[in-house]
């Protein structure tokens, strides 16, 4: 004899041909962006079908309802693969929690139909089916948590290292341009990059730009002193330009020693200041007789 469970399962298979045509009308009339503007209709329907039929394979299993181990990691695996495509096109967790839930109303409704003259049976399996359906929005949300963090921490990764790229900008000579604020983050990816450059590159005097910092304060100028430190521990001489006539002045009233490295006031003197230290000389083309 047919159990309960079992029922509810083949109700699913036999429509789900139709559940999955309107649940993706119920997708495409939710109140949220719709899904078809950022996902092309054919993917979308594929993935609702595969969630579907894993769904599907969920509720037929014996015991609570719990989603975890093996039995679980094909669902688990295609939540993920979802999920990260959501992600990566900017949805919102409620938007992807919304495309989860939205399949219980039309679920519910073939089991409306299905249990008729069975109210208690009805009732039993709309509570059994919808826990399941949101333990699934629940891991859902954690995976999404956890797939955007990595998302921002790459991109974040990228920003850094755009903010404080390491040039060479000729044999023997890095140039370190330094934009924005320089925190302790910062400071040591700065630090991280430039003795990487320093021993790639083989160089033998680093320039240091600090023109576009906006603001030398103490903990600036010391994020900069171990910048230097470290540069000249791997035998590279240092050449800070950019030094603005403010910060100039707050270098003095903060009694800040740049003693330790050679100056210049612009980046052009700083540059033509590294080729004198390693024997070259910038010199004006020739014109042919």
């Amino acid at each position: 004899m047919e159990t309960d469970r079992e029922k509810t399962e083949n109700i699913i298979y036999k429509n789900r041909k139709a559940i999955l045509d309107d649940w993706m009308e119920k997708i495409k009339k939710l109140s949220v962006s719709p899904f078809t503007e950022r996902i092309p209709e054919a993917q979308l329907m594929k993935q609702s079908y595969d969630l579907l039929e894993m769904l599907r394979q969920e509720i037929s299993k014996p015991g609570n309802g719990e989603i975890a181990g093996k039995e679980s990691e094909k669902l688990l695996s295609l939540l993920r693969n979802i999920i990260s495509i959501r992600a990566e096109q900017n949805f919102s967790s409620s938007e992807t929690a919304a495309y989860i839930f939205s399949l219980k109303d039309v679920l519910f409704r073939y089991f409306r139909d299905s249990f008729a003259d069975a109210p208690g049976i009805l009732q039993q399996e709309v509570m059994r089916v919808s826990s399941i359906i949101d333990r699934v929005g629940i891991i859902s949300f954690d995976i999404y948590s956890e797939i955007r963090e990595d998302i921002i921490n790459r991109q974040s990764k990228a920003i850094m290292e755009l903010s404080t790229p390491v040039i060479k900008a000729w044999d023997g000579i890095v140039l370190l341009p330094l934009v924005g604020i320089i925190d302790t983050v910062r400071s040591q990816e700065m630090i991280e990059r430039l003795l990487q450059g320093i021993v790639d590159n083989e160089a033998r005097v680093v320039v240091i730009d600090i023109s576009g910092v906006p603001v030398i304060d103490t903990k600036v100028a010391q994020h900069l002193m171990k910048t230097v430190t470290a540069a000249t521990m791997l035998g590279s001489e240092v050449i800070l330009t950019g030094i603005s006539p403010e910060i100039a002045q707050t270098i003095i009233k903060l009694d800040i020693d740049l003693g330790v490295m050679r100056t210049r006031g612009s980046l052009k003197a700083g540059i033509e200041d590294a080729f004198q230290l390693c024997g070259l000389k910038i010199m004006p083309k020739k014109e042919n007789a």
